[in-house]
This record gives structure tokens, C-alpha cells and sequence, in this order.
């Protein structure tokens, strides 16, 4: 009986232990992901700050030729 409860508590510890890790793993992934994230928005509103510059570029360009 002893035996089995020691055996029990081991399971246990090593479970929690286990779970501890998966934690710790799946927190770090978030993180990760997280700072992608803003990475990537930050990108988006680059590159939309570099359209608006380059359509207002072609539309100077096209008045210039004659075509508006």
C-alpha cells in the first residue's frame, strides 16, 4: 500500500512537473506570436504610409504628363 501511494505521488509530481513545462512552452509560443504580431502591424502601416506616398507621387506624375 505504501508502495502504490509512493508510486501515486511520483505520477503526480511528475505530471505537474510536466504540465509546469507544457505551460512555460505554450506561454513563450504566445509571446512569440505576440511580438510577430506587432512586428507585422507595424510593417502594414509602413507599407501603407509607402502607397499613399507613391499614389500621390503618380498622380503628381500623370498631372504632369497631361492625363488628368
Amino acid at each position: 500500500d505504501a508502495d502504490r501511494k509512493s508510486r501515486e505521488r511520483a505520477r503526480v509530481l511528475r505530471n505537474r512537473e510536466l504540465a509546469r513545462v507544457s505551460n512555460e512552452r505554450r506561454k513563450g509560443k504566445i509571446k512569440a506570436m505576440e511580438t510577430e504580431l506587432a512586428s507585422m502591424r507595424e510593417s502594414v502601416t509602413e507599407l501603407e504610409d509607402s502607397i499613399r506616398g507613391l499614389e500621390e507621387q503618380n498622380r503628381v506624375l500623370r498631372r504632369a504628363l497631361g492625363d488628368e
